[in-house]
Protein backbone atom coordinates (compact mmCIF):
# COMPACT_ATOMS: atom_id res chain seq x y z
CA UNK A 1 0.00 0.00 0.00
CA UNK A 2 2.46 2.28 0.85
CA UNK A 3 5.50 0.96 -2.13
CA UNK A 4 7.60 0.12 0.86
CA UNK A 5 8.00 3.94 2.70
CA UNK A 6 7.17 3.73 6.30
CA UNK A 7 3.95 4.61 7.57
CA UNK A 8 4.91 6.63 10.59
CA UNK A 9 2.21 7.14 13.64
CA UNK A 10 0.47 4.34 12.63
CA UNK A 11 -1.43 2.56 15.22
CA UNK A 12 -2.85 -1.05 15.50
CA UNK A 13 -5.70 -0.73 18.47
CA UNK A 14 -8.16 -4.14 18.95
CA UNK A 15 -9.98 -4.83 22.28
CA UNK A 16 -10.99 -8.03 23.91
CA UNK A 17 -14.48 -6.55 24.50
CA UNK A 18 -17.30 -4.53 23.07
CA UNK A 19 -15.33 -1.32 23.33
CA UNK A 20 -11.87 0.42 22.81
CA UNK A 21 -10.49 2.04 25.90
CA UNK A 22 -9.74 5.88 24.60
CA UNK A 23 -7.85 7.28 27.28
CA UNK A 24 -4.75 8.62 26.77
CA UNK A 25 -0.99 9.97 28.85
CA UNK A 26 1.44 12.13 27.57
CA UNK A 27 4.52 14.18 28.39
CA UNK A 28 8.02 14.84 28.60
CA UNK A 29 11.41 13.35 29.61
CA UNK A 30 14.66 15.36 30.56
CA UNK A 31 18.03 14.29 31.96
CA UNK A 32 17.64 16.18 35.12
CA UNK A 33 21.62 16.95 34.82
CA UNK A 34 22.14 18.44 31.29
CA UNK A 35 18.62 19.63 31.09
CA UNK A 36 19.10 16.94 27.53
CA UNK A 37 17.37 14.81 26.13
CA UNK A 38 17.84 11.11 25.90
CA UNK A 39 15.59 9.25 22.90
CA UNK A 40 16.97 5.56 23.84
CA UNK A 41 14.66 5.72 27.26
CA UNK A 42 11.06 4.45 27.61
CA UNK A 43 8.63 5.48 29.97
CA UNK A 44 6.82 2.62 31.17
CA UNK A 45 3.13 2.06 32.83
CA UNK A 46 3.21 -0.92 36.10
CA UNK A 47 -0.56 -1.23 37.39
CA UNK A 48 1.15 -2.47 40.22
CA UNK A 49 1.29 -0.03 42.32
CA UNK A 50 4.17 -1.27 44.76
CA UNK A 51 8.04 0.05 44.46
CA UNK A 52 8.77 -3.30 43.93
CA UNK A 53 6.95 -4.12 41.22
CA UNK A 54 9.35 -1.57 38.55
CA UNK A 55 12.50 -4.11 40.00
CA UNK A 56 10.98 -7.42 40.01
CA UNK A 57 8.26 -7.25 36.91
CA UNK A 58 8.51 -6.17 33.68
CA UNK A 59 5.89 -3.79 32.55
CA UNK A 60 2.24 -4.25 31.16
CA UNK A 61 2.54 -0.93 29.05
CA UNK A 62 5.45 0.81 27.72
CA UNK A 63 6.26 3.60 24.83
CA UNK A 64 9.18 5.54 23.48
CA UNK A 65 10.43 9.05 23.53
CA UNK A 66 10.71 10.94 20.28
CA UNK A 67 13.13 13.40 19.29
CA UNK A 68 11.70 16.17 21.50
CA UNK A 69 11.78 14.10 24.77
CA UNK A 70 8.08 13.54 23.89
CA UNK A 71 6.13 10.61 24.82
CA UNK A 72 2.08 9.50 23.95
CA UNK A 73 0.14 6.95 25.52
CA UNK A 74 -2.97 6.13 23.44
CA UNK A 75 -5.93 3.95 23.81
CA UNK A 76 -5.62 2.92 27.82
CA UNK A 77 -8.14 2.04 30.14
CA UNK A 78 -9.34 3.98 33.34
CA UNK A 79 -7.30 3.51 36.12
CA UNK A 80 -4.31 3.69 38.68
CA UNK A 81 -0.75 3.37 37.28
CA UNK A 82 2.91 3.96 38.59
CA UNK A 83 4.81 5.64 36.01
CA UNK A 84 9.35 4.97 35.64
CA UNK A 85 11.70 5.83 33.00
CA UNK A 86 14.33 3.44 32.32
CA UNK A 87 16.66 2.47 29.02
CA UNK A 88 15.18 0.45 26.41
CA UNK A 89 16.76 -2.85 27.22
CA UNK A 90 16.11 -6.27 27.77
CA UNK A 91 15.14 -6.47 31.23
CA UNK A 92 12.92 -2.96 31.51
CA UNK A 93 13.22 -3.49 34.90
CA UNK A 94 15.19 -0.73 37.67
CA UNK A 95 17.84 -3.13 38.63
CA UNK A 96 20.80 -1.22 38.26
CA UNK A 97 21.04 1.97 40.45
CA UNK A 98 23.31 3.61 37.87
CA UNK A 99 21.10 2.58 34.83
CA UNK A 100 19.36 6.34 34.04
CA UNK A 101 15.83 6.26 35.93
CA UNK A 102 13.22 8.84 36.53
CA UNK A 103 9.70 8.07 38.56
CA UNK A 104 6.46 10.13 39.51
CA UNK A 105 6.44 10.61 42.95
CA UNK A 106 2.58 10.34 42.95
CA UNK A 107 0.46 7.29 41.22
CA UNK A 108 -1.05 8.70 37.86
CA UNK A 109 -4.57 7.93 37.40
CA UNK A 110 -5.78 7.38 33.84
CA UNK A 111 -9.44 9.44 33.29
CA UNK A 112 -10.47 12.19 31.31
CA UNK A 113 -8.60 15.10 33.23
CA UNK A 114 -4.72 12.98 32.99
CA UNK A 115 -2.62 15.54 33.58
CA UNK A 116 0.41 16.14 31.33
CA UNK A 117 3.77 15.12 32.97
CA UNK A 118 7.45 16.14 32.88
CA UNK A 119 9.89 13.81 34.18
CA UNK A 120 13.25 14.44 35.16
CA UNK A 121 15.81 10.91 34.74
CA UNK A 122 19.10 10.54 36.83
CA UNK A 123 21.45 8.11 38.04
CA UNK A 124 21.53 7.26 41.68
CA UNK A 125 25.23 6.22 41.20
CA UNK A 126 27.58 7.18 38.99
CA UNK A 127 29.02 3.96 36.59
CA UNK A 128 32.79 4.06 37.49
CA UNK A 129 35.06 2.87 34.52
CA UNK A 130 37.75 -0.08 35.55
CA UNK A 131 41.09 1.02 34.18
CA UNK A 132 42.74 -1.27 32.23
CA UNK A 133 46.49 -1.29 33.75
CA UNK A 134 49.46 -2.24 31.34
CA UNK A 135 51.55 -4.86 32.92
CA UNK A 136 55.06 -3.47 33.03
CA UNK A 137 58.68 -5.12 32.30
CA UNK A 138 60.24 -5.56 35.37
CA UNK A 139 63.40 -4.97 33.83
CA UNK A 140 64.02 -1.49 34.34
CA UNK A 141 65.02 0.43 31.27
CA UNK A 142 68.64 2.18 32.39
CA UNK A 143 67.89 4.74 29.97
CA UNK A 144 64.39 6.46 31.81
CA UNK A 145 64.81 9.69 32.50
CA UNK A 146 63.88 10.28 36.48
CA UNK A 147 63.76 14.37 35.93
CA UNK A 148 61.44 16.04 37.42
CA UNK A 149 60.08 18.03 34.62
CA UNK A 150 56.69 20.89 35.00
CA UNK A 151 54.46 22.72 32.27
CA UNK A 152 52.97 25.96 32.59
CA UNK A 153 49.36 26.39 31.38
CA UNK A 154 49.77 29.35 29.09
CA UNK A 155 46.72 30.69 26.94
CA UNK A 156 48.51 30.90 23.43
CA UNK A 157 52.11 31.60 25.39
CA UNK A 158 50.55 34.02 27.35
CA UNK A 159 49.09 34.27 30.94
CA UNK A 160 45.47 34.61 31.19
CA UNK A 161 44.18 37.46 32.83
CA UNK A 162 41.29 35.43 34.51
CA UNK A 163 42.71 32.20 35.59
CA UNK A 164 45.78 31.23 38.08
CA UNK A 165 48.97 30.21 36.61
CA UNK A 166 49.26 26.22 36.82
CA UNK A 167 52.51 24.49 37.01
CA UNK A 168 51.74 21.05 36.28
CA UNK A 169 54.50 18.27 37.44
CA UNK A 170 54.99 14.84 36.10
CA UNK A 171 54.76 13.03 39.49
CA UNK A 172 53.37 13.92 42.85
CA UNK A 173 55.53 16.71 44.73
CA UNK A 174 56.52 16.31 48.50
CA UNK A 175 57.28 19.62 49.08
CA UNK A 176 57.33 23.39 47.74
CA UNK A 177 59.39 25.93 49.47
CA UNK A 178 58.20 29.11 48.65
CA UNK A 179 61.21 31.11 49.93
CA UNK A 180 62.79 29.74 46.66
CA UNK A 181 60.57 30.62 44.65
CA UNK A 182 60.69 34.60 43.30
CA UNK A 183 57.98 36.34 41.91
CA UNK A 184 59.52 39.53 39.96
CA UNK A 185 58.42 41.73 37.14
CA UNK A 186 60.32 41.92 34.34
CA UNK A 187 63.54 43.66 36.39
CA UNK A 188 63.85 41.28 38.53
CA UNK A 189 62.51 43.42 41.43
CA UNK A 190 60.10 41.34 43.48
CA UNK A 191 56.47 42.01 43.34
CA UNK A 192 54.17 41.42 46.64
CA UNK A 193 50.09 40.73 47.13
CA UNK A 194 50.64 37.35 45.33
CA UNK A 195 50.07 33.57 46.85
CA UNK A 196 51.69 29.67 45.80
CA UNK A 197 49.03 27.01 46.31
CA UNK A 198 49.62 22.95 45.80
CA UNK A 199 46.50 21.58 44.64
CA UNK A 200 45.14 18.43 46.42
CA UNK A 201 46.73 15.61 44.29
CA UNK A 202 49.77 17.50 45.11
CA UNK A 203 50.85 17.33 41.04
CA UNK A 204 50.02 21.39 40.21
CA UNK A 205 51.06 24.54 41.75
CA UNK A 206 48.82 27.42 40.86
CA UNK A 207 50.29 31.07 41.39
CA UNK A 208 47.48 33.49 42.30
CA UNK A 209 47.70 37.17 41.73
CA UNK A 210 45.43 40.07 40.60
CA UNK A 211 46.52 40.05 36.79
CA UNK A 212 46.94 43.13 34.94
CA UNK A 213 46.83 43.57 31.13
CA UNK A 214 50.16 43.30 29.05
CA UNK A 215 52.45 43.60 31.95
CA UNK A 216 55.67 41.49 31.69
CA UNK A 217 56.62 38.98 34.62
CA UNK A 218 59.61 36.70 35.70
CA UNK A 219 59.27 33.77 38.25
CA UNK A 220 62.90 32.18 39.42
CA UNK A 221 62.62 28.64 40.65
CA UNK A 222 65.44 27.84 42.42
CA UNK A 223 66.82 24.11 41.77
CA UNK A 224 66.12 22.74 45.14
CA UNK A 225 62.49 24.67 45.85
CA UNK A 226 60.42 21.67 45.01
CA UNK A 227 61.13 17.80 45.65
CA UNK A 228 58.80 14.93 44.25
CA UNK A 229 58.10 12.00 46.57
CA UNK A 230 61.52 10.13 46.31
CA UNK A 231 63.23 12.90 47.20
CA UNK A 232 64.40 14.30 43.23
CA UNK A 233 64.62 18.09 42.44
CA UNK A 234 64.88 20.13 39.47
CA UNK A 235 67.85 19.18 36.91
CA UNK A 236 68.19 23.27 37.71
CA UNK A 237 67.42 26.82 38.52
CA UNK A 238 64.86 27.57 36.13
CA UNK A 239 63.37 31.53 35.25
CA UNK A 240 59.47 31.08 33.75
CA UNK A 241 59.35 34.27 31.52
CA UNK A 242 55.72 35.61 30.24
CA UNK A 243 53.48 38.37 29.73
CA UNK A 244 49.95 38.93 30.01
CA UNK A 245 46.91 39.17 27.73
CA UNK A 246 45.50 42.69 26.73
CA UNK A 247 41.57 43.50 27.80
CA UNK A 248 40.74 43.74 23.96
CA UNK A 249 41.43 39.92 24.06
CA UNK A 250 38.41 39.48 26.04
CA UNK A 251 34.85 40.64 25.89
CA UNK A 252 31.76 42.21 27.89
CA UNK A 253 28.94 39.93 28.75
CA UNK A 254 25.46 41.28 29.74
CA UNK A 255 23.00 38.40 30.50
CA UNK A 256 19.33 39.73 31.31
CA UNK A 257 16.98 36.55 32.70
CA UNK A 258 12.85 37.42 32.23
CA UNK A 259 10.57 34.92 33.98
CA UNK A 260 13.65 33.39 35.93
CA UNK A 261 12.10 32.43 39.59
CA UNK A 262 14.89 33.88 42.15
CA UNK A 263 13.37 31.50 45.24
CA UNK A 264 14.36 28.86 43.76
CA UNK A 265 17.66 29.22 44.16
CA UNK A 266 19.11 29.51 40.52
CA UNK A 267 22.58 29.02 39.63
CA UNK A 268 23.58 29.90 35.96
CA UNK A 269 25.75 26.98 34.57
CA UNK A 270 28.27 28.25 31.68
CA UNK A 271 29.24 24.82 29.97
CA UNK A 272 32.02 24.00 27.10
CA UNK A 273 32.38 20.32 25.77
CA UNK A 274 30.01 19.25 28.42
CA UNK A 275 32.39 20.65 31.15
CA UNK A 276 31.08 23.39 33.75
CA UNK A 277 33.53 26.21 32.80
CA UNK A 278 31.38 28.15 35.97
CA UNK A 279 28.67 28.59 38.19
CA UNK A 280 26.73 32.00 39.02
CA UNK A 281 24.65 31.90 41.95
CA UNK A 282 21.71 34.25 40.63
CA UNK A 283 20.70 37.04 43.04
CA UNK A 284 19.19 38.72 40.20
CA UNK A 285 17.75 38.81 36.93
CA UNK A 286 21.24 40.81 35.45
CA UNK A 287 24.65 38.91 34.78
CA UNK A 288 27.24 42.41 33.88
CA UNK A 289 30.83 41.11 32.93
CA UNK A 290 33.85 43.57 31.94
CA UNK A 291 36.10 40.67 30.97
CA UNK A 292 35.18 37.27 29.73
CA UNK A 293 36.79 34.59 27.83
CA UNK A 294 36.01 34.51 23.83
CA UNK A 295 34.30 31.59 23.21
CA UNK A 296 30.96 29.93 22.44
CA UNK A 297 29.40 28.24 25.48
CA UNK A 298 25.93 26.85 26.32
CA UNK A 299 23.94 27.88 29.21
CA UNK A 300 21.95 25.96 32.03
CA UNK A 301 19.93 26.52 34.71
CA UNK A 302 20.49 24.76 37.87
CA UNK A 303 17.48 25.12 40.77
CA UNK A 304 19.63 24.11 43.29
CA UNK A 305 16.93 23.59 46.21
CA UNK A 306 20.10 22.66 49.14
CA UNK A 307 21.90 25.61 47.97
CA UNK A 308 25.30 23.59 47.93
CA UNK A 309 26.19 24.79 44.55
CA UNK A 310 26.06 21.46 42.72
CA UNK A 311 23.30 19.23 41.12
CA UNK A 312 22.24 16.37 43.05
CA UNK A 313 20.94 13.21 42.00
CA UNK A 314 18.26 11.60 43.24
CA UNK A 315 17.16 8.30 44.83
CA UNK A 316 14.36 5.78 44.76
CA UNK A 317 13.58 3.04 47.26
CA UNK A 318 13.87 3.50 51.21
CA UNK A 319 14.26 7.31 50.60
CA UNK A 320 12.70 8.33 47.41
CA UNK A 321 14.38 11.81 46.26
CA UNK A 322 13.34 13.38 43.06
CA UNK A 323 16.38 14.66 41.43
CA UNK A 324 17.64 18.87 41.05
CA UNK A 325 16.40 20.23 38.36
CA UNK A 326 18.58 21.68 35.39
CA UNK A 327 17.17 23.71 32.42
CA UNK A 328 18.33 24.02 29.12
CA UNK A 329 18.95 26.55 27.19
CA UNK A 330 18.42 26.43 23.84
CA UNK A 331 19.98 28.98 22.34
CA UNK A 332 24.26 29.06 22.42
CA UNK A 333 25.64 32.06 23.71
CA UNK A 334 29.27 33.01 21.88
CA UNK A 335 31.33 35.83 23.44
CA UNK A 336 33.11 38.12 20.91
CA UNK A 337 36.33 39.42 21.99
CA UNK A 338 36.67 43.41 22.35
CA UNK A 339 32.66 43.45 21.97
CA UNK A 340 29.50 44.29 23.92
CA UNK A 341 27.81 40.51 24.36
CA UNK A 342 24.72 41.34 25.12
CA UNK A 343 21.65 38.50 25.12
CA UNK A 344 18.37 38.29 26.84
CA UNK A 345 17.18 34.81 28.01
CA UNK A 346 13.51 34.36 28.33
CA UNK A 347 12.82 31.14 30.50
Amino acid sequence: MNEGNILRNFAYVFSTGKTIDDFSYKGKVFLAEKGKIDTTLIVILHNNLNDSAIVKERPRYYTKINGKGEFSFSNLSAGTFRVYVLPNDYSKKYDDSTKMFAYKSENLVISNNTPYDTLYAFEAFKRVEKNTRTVENSTKNPKEDKRLKYGADFDAGQQDLLSNLNLSFNRKLQSVDSSKIAFCDSNYQPIKGYRIELDTSKTKISFIYPWKELTSFRIVIAKDAIKDTGGISLPKTDTIRFITKKEADYGSIKLRFVNLNLAKHPVLQVVQSDNIVESIPLNSFEINRKLYKPGTYDLRILYDTNQNGIWDTGSFGKINKQPEIVKLISKVFTVRGNWDNEVTITL
